[in-house]
């Protein structure tokens, strides 16, 4: 939010954040972020607060969102490598634990899963080409990067319950309890999700030809 100066340190406000209660229950890491982190700065009326040290300095946003980026980054790398190379890294119940975080990532830090955090290296150069020498208009490049994402989440997606779908076809042979209605079900969304994910193939193959032709006229 580019307008907000403060966040409270409370639970039970409408804009506290999303996991306050992990933040109090560790007062000694606040205490270090505040030190370490002087763009910030912690107040104790009612209620606590952490604030922007001067909210009106670009740099101070510049700062956070730095940060943020950093952060993240981090996040996703270290997923990644945990993902890959996860059982040789921890033990089991560190594992579980990686996993149970994992729904709290997916939610508040990389909607989508990981992968669709980053773009291609053909959205990269494009979108680099862009800024440099001109060419597709930024709302049709921004149009065509939602559209990668959204083929990207749907393969993901589909992908998932391929498996799940192979896997309630086992339980329901091994099972004394009828599992038509859970397996239709699932079958159900594959084939919506499949004609989605080919409306959005055909879409970016349409924003390709289009975006082709722009450059083009932009070169000559």
């Amino acid at each position: 939010d580019p307008n907000r100066k403060s966040t409270p340190l409370a639970a039970g406000y409408v804009d506290s954040p999303a996991h306050v209660d992990w933040i109090l229950n560790d007062s000694g890491m606040l205490d270090k972020f505040c030190a370490r982190c002087p763009v910030f700065v912690r107040s104790y009326g009612a209620p606590p607060s952490l604030t922007l040290t001067d909210p009106t300095k670009p740099k101070s946003r510049g700062m956070l969102l730095k940060a943020l980026l950093e952060v993240k980054m981090l996040i996703v790398r270290a997923i990644t490598q945990i993902r890959f190379s996860g059982e040789t890294l921890l033990s089991e119940q560190q594992f579980a634990a990686f996993e149970e975080l994992m729904l709290y990532v997916y939610q508040d830090c990389c909607p989508g899963g990981v992968d669709v955090q980053c773009d291609s290296m053909d959205a990269s150069r494009d979108a680099l080409k862009t800024l440099v020498v001109g060419g597709t208009p930024p709302a049709a490049a921004g149009t065509c990067l939602k559209l990668e994402r959204l083929h990207s989440v749907l393969t993901t997606t589909l992908r998932h319950l391929a498996s799940s779908s192979a896997s309630l076809k086992e339980a329901a042979a091994l099972s004394e309890s009828p599992l038509e209605a859970q397996q239709g079900a699932i079958d159900g969304l594959m084939q919506h999700l499949k004609r989605l994910a080919q409306e959005t193939e055909i879409q970016l193959q349409g924003g390709d030809l289009k975006r082709q032709k722009v450059n083009d006229e932009a070169e000559g």
